[in-house]
């Protein structure tokens, strides 16, 4: 057996991090402990023992003033407390710095984050081209990410150094953005990359322009539409295809010019028989329209291409003049019938608004009949009708689309191609007279 001399102040046996100290000290302090009392237990033992066997040594005492305690223990099971104890201090240094250098790490990399990307931009435009897409819009989305514009320049592409520009990137198309610098940069990179192709100096060509642009193959400006349409003047009602060309414009079309020809024009014949038109008016576009891609896409549901690359309007709203029976179609009529002892009934004047701006009905002509009319009991009993306000409207409205696919929740269409208004609730809660209970239905 050996004894082993404990000093009091464990705290000297540690070196290093303040928070390593610490476990590694209360670790110490509590083996100590569980030693000392060891000790205490043990002395105790031999203390009621010495009366009995005086020739045994007591293997525990009180040594130096300095306050060293010693303890006779096993020398196997002391190196092996030990160890242990070098092994968590060991394990608890390598773990808080392993810790530390991460957080360093992910501070660093959470900085470097947050930086803005430093981004150089070049404009290559074409002066001449005052109405080609607008690169700005690009520059502003840029801009609106996390990025820095270091430097910014307009480079016109038929100068020396435009040329340049061109040929190192194969540049097909302008206006156009060139973007460098950090267009690799983490918080940056998905979105240069869903604008342009990246080249490989790291480079950002922006790719996603939009009509009008200039086509550098063939020097041609693509995206200018002509447009042409053929009226009938001895007719005003017809669909009115100005507004037609406003939307195109508001949907970001380029109409370059509009050509207007009669009828009876000569041009207008030969466009009639080269396109095969049916309804008049008509509205032809140039090929240009062919750059809109996300019109083409739709294009087959309302009109035709041509064999000259021009593109036809086919589904003409009513009213249009049809030019195999001569007649002009989608002129209705409207027949109302109202109850005038009906003080708290609808204003039947709610349905034609929503016929005429809902569904784009042109009412030709409106008459309006008590249901105590003679006129009136004959609509009544004819087509049995059994509450009012109604309404009916003449067989010219099979002709609109719109109204066909909704009407079958409605109305009914009778053998004799009038339409009949029945579902009053579906013009929402109105009052009305029930002429089955002769009462009237309030909301």
């Amino acid at each position: 057996m050996q004894s082993i001399v404990i000093p009091q102040n464990n705290k000297d046996y540690f070196v290093g991090d303040s928070t390593c100290r610490s476990i590694a000290s209360a670790i110490y302090s509590t083996i100590c402990g569980c030693w000392r009392k060891m000790a205490i237990k043990k002395s105790n033992q031999d203390g009621s023992e010495k009366d009995q066997d005086k020739n045994k040594d007591n293997n525990i005492s009180k040594t130096s003033p300095a306050g060293e305690f010693r303890i006779s223990v096993s020398y196997t099971l002391l190196t092996g407390l030990v160890a242990i104890t070098l092994i968590i201090l060991l394990v608890g240094v390598f773990m808080m710095n392993s810790a530390n250098s991460t957080l360093v790490e992910k501070a660093k990399f959470s900085e470097e984050e947050a930086r803005p990307a430093n981004l150089n931009i070049i404009k290559l435009v074409s002066s001449d081209c005052v109405d080609c897409f607008d690169v700005d819009s690009v520059i502003t989305k840029i801009t609106q990410s996390n990025t820095k514009i270091t430097d910014m320049k307009t480079v016109d592409v038929y100068s020396a150094d435009g040329q340049v520009l061109v040929n190192k990137y194969n540049i097909e198309r302008v206006p156009t953005v060139l973007i460098s610098g950090e267009t690799s940069k983490s918080t940056v990179k998905s979105m240069l990359d869903g604008i342009g192709d990246r080249q490989p100096d790291g480079t950002v060509v922006f790719t996603d322009l939009q009509p009008v642009y200039i086509n550098l193959l063939n020097n041609q400006t693509i995206g200018r539409v002509s447009i042409t349409i053929i009226l009938d003047p001895s007719y005003n009602n017809y669909t009115n295809l100005t507004l037609v060309v406003d939307r195109l414009r508001e949907a970001g079309i380029t109409i370059a010019n509009t050509t207007i020809l009669n009828l009876s024009e000569t041009k207008a014949k030969e466009m009639i028989r080269e396109y095969n038109l049916t309804k008049i008016p008509a509205l032809i576009f140039s090929d240009d329209l062919a750059a809109y891609e996300a019109l083409v896409q739709a294009w087959s549901q309302v009109g035709s291409v041509e064999s000259d690359r021009s593109y036809v309007l086919r589904e003409i709203n009513p009213p249009y003049l049809n030019l195999s029976s001569g007649q002009i179609v989608g002129q209705v009529v409207m027949i109302n019938l109202a109850d005038s002892s009906c003080l708290e009934c609808y204003d039947i004047g709610t349905a034609k608004k929503i016929l005429e701006t809902g569904f784009g009905i042109f009412i030709a002509n409106e008459t309006i009949y008590d249901i105590d009319s003679t006129k009136g009991k004959e609509l009544l009993k004819k087509y049995n009708i059994t509450a009012v306000p109604t309404f009916l409207l003449s067989s010219q409205a099979n002709a609109y689309v719109s109204l066909n696919e909704a009407w079958a929740q409605v109305g009914t269409v009778e053998a004799d191609g009038w339409y009949v208004f029945r579902e009053i609730k579906a013009l929402g809660d109105v009052a009305y007279r029930d002429l089955e209970t002769n009462t009237t239905i309030k909301p």
